[in-house]
């Protein structure tokens, strides 16, 4: 399916392929420079060291699962954009071979008179692209000889590849939704976690060890939210880029509209297209409950800070026992 949508989109020797390939490389050599000191670190600053290699182990299955995600919406964001831009440049072709443009022949003959009479008097040698005679072999067969339905069969073939890469973006909804599902739960009790410990060391100081081991221990709680972080971020942003694809379709879809207002069987079509991008739109969703797109990240800041703001209300409550406990263990 997606083999042919490319033929359709690409040239037989595209760089696409070698420059996605590049992409996915560099991205899983900074994730795992980035990410493998951390795993020894936690391991070595943890008490269980078979808990903290399971823990390492989890994460580096989900940072692949990331990545091949990440891969699939990038792969459909570059067919959605290629896509958009062959439909402009073929809706720029039939604007300029449109044969029912209103176009008079003769004034422009007239016109191509004074032109080329003006520009002999100040031009030596521009009389010759300027003359009616060149002007009209040039233009007249332009105006009349377009077909009719050539435009139209053209958006029915739009209409049949799109329909491919939304069956793609169905199949990649439902092979990792619920996969999605879980990894950002994890992602929210982690970097909430995390959050805590980093928020506790930096407004109790007195709560916290200053050994080495307490130091990097802290320091690994900041460069797993930074990490973290990083990953809902990249995953948001991708998904994003494919839906403002899907909208710059639906725009130049209505802009069409407007320029084949006349024409009942483009017209047709592009109704046609139009209801199909707005009911088939593209869009990764984790098990259909919410979107994954920029404003999923509003979404998780609002749970991590709620989530602090109950942990820190925990402490409080808790501080006072521990309190009232040590002075009548002292008296």
């Amino acid at each position: 399916m997606l083999s042919r949508v490319d033929k359709f989109l690409f040239e037989p020797n595209s760089k696409d392929y070698r420059q996605r390939t590049r992409f996915l490389g560099v991205a899983v050599i900074c994730s795992l420079f980035y990410s493998f000191p951390l795993y020894f670190a936690e391991c070595w600053v943890g008490d269980d060291v078979f808990a903290g290699v399971v823990v390492a182990l989890a994460h580096v299955t989900w940072q692949i699962n990331d990545l091949q995600y990440l891969n699939l919406v990038m792969i459909l964001k570059h067919r959605l954009k290629a896509m958009n831009e062959k439909f402009i440049s073929v809706s720029i072709m039939d604007y300029f071979s449109n044969g029912d443009l209103k176009i008079p022949t003769k004034p422009i003959i007239r016109y191509s008179n004074r032109v080329s009479e003006i520009t002999s008097n100040h031009v030596t040698g521009a009389r010759i692209a300027f003359t009616p005679r060149s002007f009209e072999t040039v233009m007249a067969p332009e105006i009349s000889s377009r077909n009719k339905f050539g435009f139209a069969s053209v958006i029915l073939t739009f209409r049949e590849h799109y329909s491919s890469v939304y069956e793609i973006c169905c199949l990649v909804n439902s092979v990792n939704g619920c996969t999605l599902l879980l990894s950002w739960l994890l992602f929210i009790v982690s970097v909430s976690i995390n959050l805590y410990h980093v928020a506790v060391l930096f407004m109790f100081p007195s709560a916290s060890d200053n050994t080495p081991h307490s130091t990097i221990k802290n320091i690994t709680f900041i460069l797993w939210n930074v990490l973290t972080l990083m990953r809902i971020f990249v995953v948001a942003l991708s998904c994003q880029w494919a839906s403002d694809e899907c909208q710059r379709c639906m725009n130049s879809v209505q802009e069409m509209l407007l320029e084949h207002c006349t024409e009942e069987d483009a017209l047709t079509q592009l109704e046609s297209f139009s209801v199909q991008l707005v009911n088939n739109k593209i869009e990764f969703t984790v098990c259909g409950t919410f979107p994954m797109n920029l404003s999923v990240l509003c979404t998780v800041a609002g749970l991590v800070i709620q989530y602090l703001i109950l942990l820190f209300q925990m402490r409080e409550q808790t501080e006072p026992q521990r309190v009232s406990f040590d002075v009548t263990s002292g008296v």
